[in-house]
């Protein structure tokens, strides 16, 4: 076999090779919230729900391998249908129900994803892995208004490159500590139950 014959083919297996490095992971996003049980505190009342996809990407973020190739990390679903499912499950725990959109009633709740960002970097013996995640509350009750923030920003150090497997437990744990967070919120819970006499929150 000539010389050219065997650059040629180192070049294209060099080629594929760095193709199948660069194709994207597409992650699982099934995060799971836990509430306390039987802490309900609306009764059956009805809330407007909305999640809006503030990200300049679809990426969640990147594995690099050291020599400048990137591979994406992909959501199976689009990442706003995801939130607005945990989101909702979370407020029937709650006691409400949740209304996909805009509707005529005084109680509304919308979810702003703001950052979304889960990277695993190079390393031979330590692999750093960082996950953040910033998302944004506007609730809305009889006239008033609350806005909060809520993010996270987990860092971990592996023995291995983790699979597809291990960044999706990542980052459903991180997506799950987060969303925890926004029912935890006592001031966001208060605003939301305004009219049952909780009473607004300075």
């Amino acid at each position: 076999m000539s010389r050219i014959a065997i650059s040629s083919i180192m070049i294209v297996s060099i080629t594929l090779m760095v193709g199948c490095a660069t194709l994207p992971q597409r992650l699982a996003i099934q995060p799971s919230i836990q509430t306390v049980a039987g802490d309900i505190i609306a009764d059956h009342q009805e809330i407007s729900l909305r999640v809006i996809d503030l990200r300049p990407e679809d990426q969640l973020g990147y594995l690099e391998d050291g020599h400048g190739n990137r591979q994406p990390f992909l959501s199976t679903r689009e990442l706003d249908m995801v939130i607005n499912k945990a989101v909702a499950a979370g407020l029937r725990k709650k006691g409400f129900i949740p209304l996909s959109g805009v509707h005529e009633n005084n109680i509304s709740l919308a979810v702003e994803i703001q950052e979304f960002n889960h990277r695993v970097s190079p390393g031979i013996v330590k692999v750093p892995v960082q996950t953040k995640i910033s998302l944004r509350t506007t609730a809305v009750n009889s006239g008033h208004k609350l806005t909060s923030y809520y993010s996270i920003d987990k860092q971990a150090v592996l023995a291995l490159r983790p699979g597809i497997q291990q960044n999706q437990r990542l980052v459903n744990e991180a997506l799950a500590a987060v969303l925890e967070q926004i029912f935890q919120d006592q001031k966001l819970l208060n605003m939301l139950t305004l009219n049952s006499g909780a009473g607004v929150v300075k």
